[in-house]
């Protein structure tokens, strides 16, 4: 009779096991500082486990918000010891785009959409750092005068700009 108890406490492991290999859950807390998520996934709440990310020579940051649909991979079997990927869309957090050729990606009021066209950016722009650009700019929109600027460029390369004749257009 202990064997048949043996097996059917090993039975039950396993199941649990198995059933933990994949958690469609929701983020409870965040730890920015550590990289970790605590998920409520039913009936089961884990403890701190971390979120994938890129992380070699790309790195990137990304993390979810407490109410986020995620997915708890647990290899072992054993929450703790998963990790989290994000996705899924749900009533609180929906798509932002439908056309499957896009790609979107939007932050609060900022939003940057890649098309077979180019890259549109919706918001702020802030750039530190050298900015090189081939091709032409339009300030301001379509259209509107032809910029018109004096100066020169010294040995260092510095610019003081003067008879420049550009696609750089300033509209009024």
């Amino acid at each position: 009779m202990r064997r048949i108890a043996d097996l059917e406490a090993l039975i039950e492991q396993m199941d649990r096991r198995i059933n933990n290999l994949m958690r469609e859950g929701k983020v409870l807390e965040t730890d920015f500082e550590k990289g970790l998520v605590k998920i409520d996934a039913g009936d089961l709440g884990t403890d701190w486990v971390p979120w994938m990310e890129r992380a070699g020579s790309i790195r990137t940051w990304m993390p979810p918000e407490v109410g986020e649909r995620v997915v708890l991979f647990s290899p072992s079997g054993e929450p703790g010891q998963g990790f989290v990927a994000m996705g899924g869309y749900s009533s609180e957090f929906g798509q932002p785009h439908q056309e499957g050729s896009e790609h979107v990606e939007t932050i609060g009021a900022m939003r940057a959409l890649w098309t077979a066209d180019g890259l549109h950016l919706t918001g702020n722009l802030r750039v530190d750092g050298d900015t090189l650009l081939n091709g032409g700019v339009d300030l301001g929109g379509e259209g509107g005068e032809p910029a018109g600027l004096e100066g020169s460029i010294d040995d260092a390369g510095h610019a003081l700009v003067s008879a420049l004749s550009t696609k750089v257009r300033i509209v009024r």
